[in-house]
């Protein structure tokens, strides 16, 4: 009963969460240059990871679901999308404690926090 209520609340707490997409303050301290590059290259392997996390939770692997969770918060928290991170950490979690309730509804967020931040970006 405690781990349903749990996963509800970790799941509600991406919905009502009013986290920053993109700290746009941080990143415009970025070199325009270094700054371009890191947004090229999160724009074509982002994509990829998310799909990957798919994939991995439709297959039920686990371990790299997390992994691959880890690897796509690493490349958001360097271009300061926090949200993004945010939700890669939550999967990260469950996929730590083997925890695949939700698990569609809290990836369905991560794509729609992956657009939101694309969005962002462009307004750079």
């Amino acid at each position: 009963w405690g781990k349903q209520v749990k996963n509800i609340l970790s799941v509600k707490k991406i919905e009502d969460d009013n986290e920053v997409i993109l700290d746009q303050e941080l990143i415009s301290k970025i070199k325009p240059k270094l700054r371009n590059k890191l947004i090229q290259i999160f724009l074509e392997e982002a994509p990829v990871s998310i799909e990957k996390i798919k994939q991995y939770a439709e297959q039920g692997d686990i371990f790299h679901l997390g992994k691959e969770a880890n690897h796509l918060k690493g490349s958001s928290l360097t271009l300061r999308a926090t949200r993004l991170a945010s939700i890669c950490k939550i999967i990260q979690k469950k996929s730590e404690n083997q925890d695949m309730t939700e698990i569609d509804l809290i990836i369905n967020q991560l794509k729609q926090s992956y657009q939101q931040t694309i969005q962002k970006l462009k307004d750079l």
